[in-house]
């Protein structure tokens, strides 16, 4: 018995470091923080961080958007073009809460793409995911129901890009909660007559990375939701997208025990070690492990600090393995010069799937 109390207790100290690592993560910016991403579509200040509820004056399907081609005046239709959602916690400027700037990772995915000679537009879909961090838990699902509501949003965002572009191909790169966005878009394209009509409009491909969602959630039946509160989306992911890739991490450190399953009441993430055994996988769906693609880099942004330190012991970064850096399937940029990066994460498999 004393055992099993020493364990529960090392599980509960080791959840109350991490909440504080996360609470005091304060990333300061790399040299392209304060530029403009272009392109950009935005529900920034849509929602309250307080309550997750819409704010007075915006809608569950609006969205603002600048700079995107094929949409902005004098500019023609891609051929492709990709669309990256951020996860949880990353916000605009120096605001305390963040673990990354929204500016930085839209332009890490875009230079992780260019140093794999694969150069199209990256659209930045950002969010109001920088809701307070606490170690109860209450931030995170805040952040939870947003991203949920943002999906109907990106989803609005999806129909009218198409509409105006039929012809080009729209890809999606989703890290962290930034996958409910997705997922709850999806399935909000299932019930639009305007994207299913004779034009049949589709999702070109799909890249889950660390995937901040429960592991069954992929599913195509509803039986095998372990919640039956819980939504399952893999029915909408075989009719939206053609193609679905799964990247997880098997030492994903923000999806590891106890930080996720405590926030989840013992779920597993999606991107920690794939989809859930025995559930009902859509067709187009594959699982990848990228867990050797994250390498032992604690830098992510650039910034000459360890993404993830330990609070209580002074220059100790809790990143010793590779794999365990959750903001490195974008790739890591150079603390020297934050326009080069030094390592491209998981960015050559996305490549390589959509070459492939």
């Amino acid at each position: 018995m004393a055992s099993v109390e020493l364990r529960d207790y090392c599980y509960y100290s080791i959840f109350v470091i991490i909440s504080i690592v996360l609470l005091i993560c304060i990333q300061s910016q790399n040299n392209m923080a304060d530029a403009q991403i272009s392109p950009l579509v935005s529900t920034r200040s849509h929602f309250s961080l307080n309550t997750g509820e819409l704010r007075s004056g915006h809608n569950g399907t609006d969205y603002d958007a600048s700079d995107i081609p094929g949409l902005q005046p004098g500019t023609s239709c891609p051929k492709e073009a990709a669309i990256y959602v951020h996860g949880v916690w990353t916000g605009i400027g120096s605001f305390s809460a963040n673990l990354e700037s929204e500016t930085g990772i839209f332009d890490r995915a875009r230079m992780s793409l260019a140093v794999n000679n694969y150069s199209i537009p990256v659209i930045g879909f950002s969010w109001d995911s920088n809701t307070t961090i606490t170690a109860n838990g209450i931030g995170w699902s805040i952040a939870k129901k947003i991203a949920q509501d943002n999906g109907p949003k990106l989803a609005h965002f999806l129909f009218d890009y198409k509409s105006t572009c039929p012809d080009t191909d729209v890809r999606i790169i989703a890290h962290s909660l930034g996958a409910k966005v997705v997922l709850n878009a999806l399935q909000d394209l299932t019930s639009n007559q305007g994207w299913n009509s004779s034009r049949n409009f589709k999702v070109e491909s799909v890249h889950l990375m660390g995937a901040a969602v429960d592991d069954e959630q992929v599913s195509t039946d509803p039986s095998d939701a372990d919640d039956p509160a819980e939504k399952v989306y893999g029915q909408s992911i075989e009719s939206q997208v053609i193609r679905f890739y799964n990247l997880f991490d098997t030492q994903d450190n923000a999806l590891e025990e106890p930080f996720y399953p405590n926030y989840e009441g013992g779920e597993t993430a999606l991107g920690l070690n794939g989809a859930e055994q025995g559930v009902s996988l859509p067709r187009n769906y594959q699982d990848i492990d990228v867990t050797k693609e994250i390498s032992l880099l604690n830098d992510a942004n650039g910034d000459n600090k360890c993404d993830l330190p330990n609070p209580f012991i002074p220059n100790y970064c809790t990143i010793a393995v590779i794999g365990d850096n959750h903001l490195g399937y974008v790739g890591f940029v150079s603390p020297i010069n934050g326009n080069n990066v030094v390592d491209d994460g998981a960015m050559n498999i996305v490549v390589d799937n959509w070459r492939g």
